[in-house]
């Protein structure tokens, strides 16, 4: 009875602590190694004690392995929906000619630019701020009725044909909504280098490369700041998507 209730609790804990150590919610290297330990043995007991789980059967081995997996599922599908708002961000640094200027965004786990850190800071403090962490915790505590320790998700993503095709909507969901996201500001720093072009040409003595770096970020600033709304909006559609691949991988 014991070793049932240690494999239950080691089961739930090798779910839930690639989520906490590598899903941008948490923090990314900006955490502690430790509190990030800690965070994930709290969760692990609470939802050990509430019952959330089945003892399981089989090797521990293979246990570990099964649900760390399902665990590192879940926590690559945030890293690619924050890796794609952060992505939109420096898409727009790089269109208006900011490419040196990076920063360190440790949700994210990478250097991005100055956009980058903002949109994704940003879409972070809305996550939290809608309640999708709830969403996501409620998620992986209905996962082990749906989903019991040592077993693999049944439905699409047992499939490898709709896993497969589950994995590039996805990848195309994410690459539309960057591009929405970029597009604007990206086609307004495009247009000054067009109208700068054309200043060059009919006026060779202007430096209009002295000219392009701040019209490129006078024109990027003001197009992200008026398409803001829109922006938002954007980042909330892809929150949504993030919950629902969440269920879909988890059989919710």
């Amino acid at each position: 009875m014991v070793t049932g209730a240690v494999d239950q609790w080691l089961g739930i804990f090798a779910r839930v602590a690639p989520v906490v150590a590598l899903h941008p919610i948490f923090g990314g290297r900006g955490v502690p190694g430790m509190v990030k330990a800690s965070v994930a043995v709290v969760l692990a007991t609470a939802l050990w004690t509430n019952g959330s789980a089945r003892i399981p059967t089989g090797g521990r081995m293979a246990l570990v392995v099964s649900e760390a997996v399902i665990g590192l599922s879940v926590a690559a599908i945030g890293v690619a929906v924050f890796g794609a708002i952060e992505s939109a961000g420096r898409f727009v640094d790089d269109a208006r000619g900011a490419n040196s200027a990076k920063l360190f965004a440790p949700h994210v786990e990478s250097s991005t630019s100055p956009l980058g850190a903002l949109d994704a800071t940003a879409s972070l403090a809305l996550f939290w701020a809608v309640g999708h962490h709830a969403v996501l915790l409620s998620a992986l505590s209905a996962s082990f009725d749906s989903v019991p320790l040592g077993e693999w998700p049944s439905g699409p993503v047992s499939d490898r044909t709709a896993w497969l095709t589950l994995v590039v909507e996805a990848v195309g969901s994410l690459a539309r909504a960057g591009l929405s996201m970029a597009g604007p500001a990206a086609a307004a720093t495009v247009t000054v280098d067009a109208i700068l072009g054309l200043v060059g040409r009919t006026s060779p003595q202007a430096n209009v490369f002295t000219l392009s770096l701040p019209a490129k970020l006078v024109a990027a600033l003001a197009v992200t700041a008026l398409a803001m709304p829109g922006r938002v909006a954007h980042w909330g559609e892809v929150l949504i998507q993030h919950d629902a691949w969440i269920r879909v991988l988890l059989g919710g």
